[in-house]
């Protein structure tokens, strides 16, 4: 299976909140507190604006996915001694649970993550995880992350960190090709 990956545009923004929410709902039927809060729209719509933000699409009318992926080291995470600028952060990774599933998506996810880390000449492909969520944090190890750390305070909710080198591929799952400009699949 091949699916197809490309920028959100801001038409799309509700499609990327969606994905979302729905996530949201499923974590919360798992008895995961992780994103029990207001969508944050306006973090959509600037990821949105800056190219960032990404849709994965079965088909035409189909998106089964939405990440991000950016240059953003969050500072009360990522540590001058970590070299915030040798890697590309994955941010509001989501799949879809409808439509049927789709085997490995997020691995096949993270590994188009990785090698567009390293297009751009990146070290690592890094994440923060939900603290709690250590069945996250075991999928996470599974597809070939380490644990840096954890950081813990009254704000941070997301703290445990992961990465892997960039280029580092698992090569499971559907494969991922990003849309030409012209409508043409490029890997």
């Amino acid at each position: 299976m091949t699916l197809s990956i490309r920028p959100a545009e801001p038409t799309e923004r509700d499609i990327v909140a969606d994905l979302w929410n729905a996530a949201a709902a499923w974590l919360h039927e798992q008895g995961q507190d992780q994103w029990q809060y207001p969508i944050r729209l306006h973090a959509i719509e600037a990821a949105i604006a800056d190219r960032t933000c990404w849709l994965v699409w079965r088909a035409p009318g189909d998106p089964v996915a939405t990440v991000t992926l950016d240059d953003f080291a969050d500072p009360r995470l990522w540590l001058p001694e970590d070299q915030p600028g040798a890697g590309r952060y994955v941010h509001r990774l989501v799949v879809t649970r409808t439509g049927g599933p789709i085997p490995d998506l997020g691995s096949a996810i993270l590994d188009w993550a990785s090698i567009r880390a390293a297009n751009v000449g990146a070290t690592w492909l890094r994440l923060d995880a939900w603290t709690n969520n250590t069945r996250l944090h075991k999928y996470y190890l599974e597809r070939g992350f380490h644990l840096v750390r954890s950081v813990y305070g009254p704000d941070i909710s997301s703290g445990v960190l992961f990465e892997r080198r960039a280029g580092a591929i698992l090569g499971v799952g559907p494969r991922v090709v990003e849309d030409g400009s012209d409508g043409t699949a490029r890997s």
